[in-house]
């Protein structure tokens, strides 16, 4: 197991005496793992090294763009018109479809 290395970004495997342990992306791999574990990494390409050429390593994956935060608009009282409701009911997601043909009371209660 020596010199191998991490090329997922995260895997998973059994040691010897069977605790689960988490690896991330160019970690090195220890020792005490159970072989099968090391062994069907390897066949996934999951690590590389130990003769292998470790130049093929990927580089990590691109971390996805967080969306931007939904507008916040205050929750309007109970007995507010439809369209405060629609506008809260927007603001948390909704969309024209989502909202087609409900009452105030359908959007309120949906979104209360």
């Amino acid at each position: 197991m020596a010199g191998l290395i991490v090329t997922a970004p995260l895997v998973t495997a059994r040691t010897e005496n069977g605790r689960i342990v988490y690896l991330y992306f160019g970690d090195i791999v220890p020792s005490g793992l159970a072989q099968e574990s090391v062994d069907h990494l390897r066949g996934l390409g999951f690590v590389k090294g130990g003769g292998e050429p470790v130049a093929t390593i990927l580089p990590p994956p691109a971390v996805a763009e967080v969306p931007a935060p939904i507008s916040q608009v205050e929750k309007p009282a109970g007995n507010a018109g439809l369209d405060e409701w629609t506008a809260y009911a927007r603001s948390q997601g909704a969309t024209d479809d989502d909202l087609e043909g409900l009452s105030r009371n359908d959007v309120r209660d949906l979104y209360k």
